[in-house]
């Protein structure tokens, strides 16, 4: 989700249909934003676009384990 996110934009309802998945719009909305906040106070320094890479690695790494 947040590679698409940071190819081709906040398209939450083309994101739906990339994830096939039988949440809505609004759903995965607040899951990313939710996630973003997470991840933006322990990196209180970086813009939104450079916590994208963050974690996009941290969910590589945690798949891969």
């Amino acid at each position: 989700m947040f590679e698409y996110v940071e190819q081709n934009g906040k398209k939450w309802a083309n994101i739906v249909r990339l994830l096939k998945n039988s949440r809505n719009e609004h759903s995965i909305k607040n899951k990313f934003n939710s996630l973003l906040k997470k991840q933006a106070k322990s990196n209180k320094n970086l813009s939104e676009s450079e916590l994208y890479p963050l974690i996009i690695a941290r969910i590589r790494s945690a798949i891969s384990n």
